[in-house]
C-alpha cells in the first residue's frame, strides 16, 4: 500500500522522523510501501470435557519496503500483540473444593525482520534477520527467523537458492540449506537440503506437484538423520505425503495420506501445521505434530456463495501402538464472510477425539482481519 493511503496520524509520524533526520517529507517517502494486517483471534478450548479457558488474541504486523538505489532495497517488518488468557480449569484444594485460575496478559512487539535485498539480473541476495524460509520451518506470522544470507540464481524454468544462517530462534545453532526449484509445464519440483549444525545432520525435502483442468496432485518426501541421538535410539527417518484436490469455480475438494517412519518421526523443524508439509486435519496437526508410526486420511470441502463461505473436514490418525478402533478422529468446519475487500471474518470450529490420551478436545476460534 502507497503511504498516501495512510492516516493523518500514521503521515504526521512520518513527518516527524523526516524532520529529525532534516529532510522533506515527499523525499523521505518516495517510493516506500506498506502493508501489513490487524487481526483479532477469540479462542475457547474444552479438554476432557472440561473448559481450559479462553483467550483474546490481538496482533498487528506492518511491513515497510524502501528503495535505497535502483538495485538495492531495505525491508522492514514490524510485529505488536500478544494474548489476554482467561483461565477456568478447575483446581482441586486440600479442602476438596474447587478454584479457579487466574487469567494472564502475554504482550509483546519488535522489529521482527530487517534485511536488505539486492538484484541484479538473474541474481538475488538478501542480507539480514529474515525468515528462514524453507519447507520445513515456520514460515507464519512470527515464524521462524535467523540473521544470515540468502542468494537465488534464476536459470530460466530452474532457481538455484542457497542460504546459510549464524543465528536462529533455535539458539546459536547455525542452519545451512541448498535448493533446487523448478517448473516444467504443467509439473513443478522442489528439492531442499537443511542442515542444523549440532542437531540436524541433514533435512532432505522433495516435492513434486502439478494442476490440470483443476484437478491438482502433490506428493512429497522428507528424509531424516539427526545429531547427537542416543545409540539406543533410531536417527534417521522418512516421511511420506500424497494430496489430491479438484477446484470447479466456487468448489474445491481435497483429499490425502500421511506416514510417518516406524523409528524416527522428525519431518520439520517447526510443527508441521506451521511448515509447508502437508498436514491432515486442522487440530489434529497441532496436538499430534511428529509421532512415529502414524498415518493420517483426511478429507475436506468447500464452497464459496457470494460473501459467504462455507467449509468442513475430516481427518483420523492412526497411530502404530493402537488398536485400530483407537485411532484419533477430527471433525471440523468453518464459516466465513467477506465484509470487504480487505476485510474478512470467520468461525472456525473443531471436535477431536481420543479416548486414550488427555488431548479430546473441542475447540472454537473467531478470527476477525484486516489487511492493508
Amino acid at each position: 500500500m502507497k503511504l498516501a493511503k495512510l492516516s493523518l496520524a500514521a503521515i504526521m509520524t512520518v513527518g516527524a522522523l523526516s524532520t529529525a533526520n532534516a529532510q522533506p517529507l515527499e523525499e523521505a517517502i518516495k517510493g516506500v510501501d506498506f502493508s501489513g494486517f490487524a487481526r483479532y483471534r477469540f479462542h475457547d478450548v474444552e479438554k476432557d470435557k472440561v473448559n481450559t479457558g479462553n483467550d483474546n488474541d490481538y496482533d498487528v504486523k506492518v511491513k515497510l519496503v524502501a528503495p535505497v538505489t535502483d538495485n538495492l532495497k531495505l525491508t522492514t517488518v514490524f510485529t505488536a500483540g500478544g494474548k489476554n488468557v482467561d483461565y477456568k480449569a478447575n483446581k482441586h484444594t486440600k479442602d476438596g473444593k474447587d478454584k479457579n485460575d487466574v487469567g494472564s496478559n502475554s504482550y509483546s512487539s519488535d522489529i521482527g525482520k530487517m534485511w536488505f535485498t539486492y538484484k541484479q539480473d538473474a541474481l538475488t541476495v538478501t542480507a539480514g534477520r529474515q525468515a528462514i524460509g524453507t519447507p520445513v520451518t515456520d514460515n507464519g506470522y512470527r515464524g521462524d527467523k535467523g540473521d544470515g544470507v540468502v542468494a537465488m540464481y534464476n536459470l530460466g524454468s530452474v532457481t538455484l537458492a542457497a542460504a546459510y544462517f549464524n543465528t536462529t530462534n533455535y539458539g546459536a545453532n547455525e542452519v545451512n540449506a541448498l535448493a533446487a526449484i523448478g517448473s516444467f509445464g504443467a509439473v513443478n519440483a522442489q528439492v531442499w537440503y537443511v542442515r542444523v549444525v549440532d542437531s540436524v545432520d541433514h533435512m532432505v525435502f522433495v516435492q513434486v506437484d502439478g494442476k490440470v483442468a483443476g484437478v491438482s496432485l502433490k506428493g512429497q518426501v522428507v528424509n531424516t538423520k539427526l545429531k547427537n541421538v542416543a545409540s539406543s535410539d533410531d536417527d534417521s527417518g522418512t516421511f511420506y505425503a500424497l494430496k489430491a484436490g479438484y477446484k470447479m469455480d466456487n468448489f474445491s475438494v481435497n483429499a490425502g495420506y500421511t506416514a510417518t517412519d516406524k523409528d524416527m518421526s522428525t519431518h520439520a523443524l517447526a510443527k508441521p501445521a506451521d511448515t509447508d508439509v502437508i498436514v491432515g486435519g486442522w487440530r489434529l496437526g497441532y496436538n499430534y505434530p511428529q509421532l512415529a508410526d502414524t498415518k493420517v486420511m483426511f478429507l475436506n470441502a468447500g464452497v464459496a456463495l457470494g460473501k459467504f463461505g462455507v467449509a468442513a473436514g475430516y481427518a483420523q490418525a492412526d497411530i502404530g501402538s493402537r488398536a485400530a478402533d483407537d485411532s484419533v478422529r477430527e471433525m471440523y468446519g468453518k464459516l466465513s464472510y467477506k465484509y470487504a475487500k480487505n476485510f474478512n471474518t470467520y468461525v472456525k470450529y473443531s471436535d477431536l477425539n481420543d479416548k486414550i490420551s488427555t488431548n479430546d478436545q473441542k475447540y472454537i476460534r473467531f478470527e476477525a482481519k484486516y489487511s492493508f
